[in-house]
């Protein structure tokens, strides 16, 4: 049940940088919000799925274009 749920509020926030992306034309803003779609496909471990997934929204604060 905890999997579904940070999978759930993290997939609405990639979809958010997705679209933040999109219009502000951020390559790193796009790159981390595909990450965090794809990295719950491949990660099936609730602690790091959590970690991974905060990292990946994390980067694009540090990375800037």
């Amino acid at each position: 049940m905890t999997n579904i749920l940070i999978t759930l509020i993290f997939s609405t926030i990639a979809i958010a940088m997705c679209s933040y992306a999109k219009k502000k034309q951020s390559i790193v803003l796009f790159i981390s919000g595909a990450a965090l779609m794809l990295i719950q496909y491949f990660v099936e471990q609730t602690m790091w799925l959590l970690m991974l997934s905060i990292i990946c929204c994390v980067v694009p604060y540090y990375v800037r274009d």
